[in-house]
């Protein structure tokens, strides 16, 4: 789920802010992947890292994602959500769910 606690542990997973350029995003999440995927292993070091770089990369496909950002941004607002399912995949209502639970 894409609660807004994922999605700033998105951020800090990278080393960015929500308020970091994206083109420093991007430089963040290259030096960090390059460390951490499994093809830059000697075949005796790969193991563990497969599972390193998904979660890198999911944290990079969130937090470059503009049109999921900006919904999180218009329900946070209440510009829109009060009684649509919530951003975090949930199937449940907006007012019932994130934004009751404070997550």
């Amino acid at each position: 789920m894409r609660t807004k606690k994922h999605i700033r542990e998105c951020y800090e997973i990278l080393g960015v802010t929500k308020e970091t350029p994206k083109d420093e995003v991007k430089r963040a999440f290259k030096k960090i992947i390059m460390q951490h995927h499994p093809d830059t292993k000697e075949d005796h070091e790969k193991e563990g890292y497969g599972e390193a770089s998904k979660i890198y990369i999911d944290a990079y496909k969130i937090v470059t994602d503009d049109a999921f950002l900006t919904r999180v941004e218009a329900f946070e607002s209440g510009a829109i959500g009060q009684n649509q399912d919530c951003y975090c995949g949930s199937e449940t209502k907006y007012k019932q769910c994130c934004k009751k639970q404070g997550i």
